[in-house]
């Protein structure tokens, strides 16, 4: 040992040697006889200094691939070569390729299961000595992400109620897109199809964990059309008019649609009468059914389900039966001159709304002959 402590138990380590070292073997035997020799002189050679660059700490497995590069690029014997986990050695191997060049290239995309691997980097010199370097880097899964709330049958009638969407994971890290949406900022939203043509829509969460990590998921969902509306009728000889003494009015639509079932409605809530349209055109509710004095309206209901509320409603008006007419007053004995007037009169008629009054031949009516009186 030349004392440099890079000999120890018959070992040398060039680790702690000088740059140019002379090793000396001596031995005593047992008569106390001393003998020793010297080595040539070994020159202890440095390896290359080797590093990886472009090798963050961290990635997510959808990110796109990447390419690390090792300095030096290539030593003695030619490119700097990789040396990558156990577990990803396939053939050919499907996480990594080392591009023969000093770089090599890694798809986060095909690590799996994700974690924390190490790579190696290696180049020799002309002394024959090599130089590694070992980084390590983590590969994040992605969060699992979805959300609820769209209808099991995916569609819904563009004058339905908004919707309420609740992302998982529910947090300010989730955030709704899409046609139609408010999004809360708090991982939920409000789905308004109002304002949205007939269609499908696809709606995305997309949701960021605390990795930095991003993935998203798509919903679609229908927009469903609604049914035309046509007008209320009462198609009846009298219109909205009818008796006490009468059942009420009849009731219809003046334009109908095949294929579509028709509500007609008493006071907004109390279904009264059905149709379902099968040639289209105008039609009666129940005829010869008669509907009594009440606010009325139709909805209408299309083969998608979709209900819509007629614009219009109608009211009948009941009347009073007509009461029975008095005696007639008046001159029972005239002159027959031609001049000469007479007023014949009867009590008013309880709910008469005009008089008709017959006259005897050859007299004729001097005022207006639809009221109670007459001359």
């Amino acid at each position: 040992d030349d004392g440099s402590g890079a000999v120890s138990l018959g070992i040398f380590n060039p680790a702690l040697a000088n740059p140019s070292n002379i090793i000396t073997y001596s031995f005593t035997d047992a008569n106390g006889c001393f003998n020793s020799v010297n080595s040539k002189p070994v020159t202890i050679n440095d390896a290359p200094v080797v590093t990886i660059t472009e090798l963050n700490a961290d990635y997510c497995k959808n990110d796109p691939d990447f390419t690390i590069t090792g300095l030096p690029t290539s030593g003695f014997s030619g490119a700097g070569t990789y040396t990558f986990p156990v577990a990803w050695a396939g053939t050919p191997e499907i996480e990594a390729t080392d591009n023969g060049d000093g770089t090599a290239t890694i798809y986060p995309s095909a690590i799996s299961p994700a974690g924390t691997f190490n790579v190696t980097y290696s180049v020799d010199n002309s002394h024959g000595c090599t130089g590694s370097v070992t980084e390590s880097f983590t590969i994040h899964p992605l969060p699992t992400v979805d959300f609820v709330g769209i209808p099991v049958t995916g569609k819904i009638c563009r004058n339905a109620a908004p919707i309420t969407l609740t992302g998982s994971p529910t947090d300010a890290g989730g955030v709704f897109t899409g046609s139609g949406i408010a999004d809360n900022g708090d991982g939920t939203s409000v789905f308004d199809p109002s304002g949205l043509a007939p269609g499908v829509y696809t709606i995305r969460y997309t949701y960021t964990d605390g990795n930095s990590c991003t993935h998203f998921r798509d919903r679609d969902i229908e927009v469903l059309p609604l049914p035309s509306t046509f007008t209320v009728t009462s198609p009846g000889p009298n219109g909205l008019d009818y008796c006490s003494s009468e059942a009420g009015i009849q009731i219809g639509v003046n334009n109908s649609i095949a294929g579509h079932k028709y509500y007609l409605m008493r006071d907004g809530s109390t279904q009264v009468g059905f149709m379902e349209s099968i040639g289209g055109g105008a039609f009666e509710f129940g005829a010869p059914d008669l509907f009594p004095a009440d606010v009325y309206t139709v909805i209408v209901e299309n083969p998608e389900g979709c209900q819509v509320q007629f614009s219009n409603s109608i009211t009948p008006v009941e009347y009073g039966a007509v009461g029975n007419a008095g005696t007639i007053t008046g001159s029972t004995s005239i002159c027959a001159d031609g001049t000469t007037q007479y007023l014949y009169e009867v009590p008013v008629i309880a709910n008469a709304a005009n008089y008709e009054w017959t006259l005897p031949a050859n007299a004729s009516e001097f005022s207006r002959p639809d009221v109670n009186s007459i001359r």
